[in-house]
C-alpha cells in the first residue's frame, strides 16, 4: 500500500459545525466510522465498553509505549465562533400520550435549552499519512461533520485529498495536531477512535499544543 503525506479539504455548507474547540474532530474517527462493519453500527457502543479496533488506511506511530493512526484533527479555516441553542419542549398536542401530569422541570418531559458551540467556516482541512485512493472512497461516505447532523448542521459538499510534500499529521510548526501521549501532559483522553469512549484513556497532548 502506497503510503503519502495528504491534505484533506472538507468544503462546508456554511450552516456550521457544531464541533467543541478542546475535543476536535478527528480524521482517523470519521474514516473508522466509514470503514465500520454495518453491524457494530447498529448494535451501538456504550461508553465504558472497550471499541474494536478497525485497521485503517493509514501509517502507524509509535509513542512511548503506544501506538495510534497519522491523521491529524480537523481545523477550521477561517473560523468564527457562534452560539446557538438546542431546544427541547414538550408538545402540547401530544398531552393525552402521557400518563399522569408531566414533570417540565425533570424527568424526561423536561424542558431545556442547551448551548451548542457553532463554527462558522466554508472549509475544514485535516492532514495524514496514508493511502490516497483508500481514503478518498471512505471519505466519499461523509456527509457531514460534527454534531446536530440531523439538524442540518456541519453538511459536507465536497472532499479533496491532495498529496502534499511534508506530513503534518503529528506535528505542524511544533505544534501538536492531534491526541498524542504525554507523560505529564495537560488531558487525558484516548489516542484511538472513538474518542468519546471512556476506556483505554491517558495522558495526552492537547491539539494546538506547543511540544516541548
Amino acid at each position: 500500500m502506497s503510503l503519502k503525506p495528504l491534505k484533506i479539504t472538507f468544503r462546508m455548507d456554511g450552516t456550521g459545525v457544531v464541533m467543541f474547540p478542546q475535543n476536535p474532530v478527528h480524521l482517523d474517527s470519521l474514516l473508522a466510522w466509514a470503514i465500520c462493519p454495518e453491524h457494530l453500527i447498529n448494535r451501538g457502543l456504550e461508553r465504558n465498553e472497550i471499541p474494536e479496533i478497525q485497521m485503517l488506511p493509514l501509517k502507524k506511530w509509535h509513542i512511548n509505549g503506544y501506538w495510534g493512526w497519522h491523521a491529524s484533527a480537523l481545523f477550521p479555516d477561517g473560523k468564527i465562533e457562534s452560539l446557538q441553542y438546542w431546544r427541547k419542549k414538550f408538545r402540547t398536542n401530544r398531552i393525552h400520550m402521557a400518563k399522569g401530569s408531566p414533570n417540565l422541570m425533570s424527568g424526561k418531559h423536561k424542558e431545556y435549552n442547551m448551548p451548542i458551540p457553532l463554527i462558522l467556516c466554508n472549509t475544514m482541512t485535516a492532514y495524514a499519512l496514508g493511502n490516497r485512493k483508500r481514503i478518498t472512497q471512505l471519505l466519499e461516505r461523509i456527509k457531514y461533520i460534527g454534531k446536530k447532523g440531523a439538524y442540518g448542521k456541519g453538511a459536507v459538499t465536497d472532499v479533496e485529498v491532495e498529496v502534499i510534500e511534508e506530513d503534518f499529521s503529528l506535528l505542524k510548526g511544533g505544534r501538536v495536531m492531534r491526541f498524542l501521549p504525554a507523560k505529564g501532559g495537560s488531558g487525558y483522553g484516548r489516542v484511538l477512535p472513538p474518542y468519546w469512549n471512556m476506556t483505554e484513556r491517558i495522558q495526552i497532548w492537547h491539539v494546538g499544543e506547543q511540544r516541548h
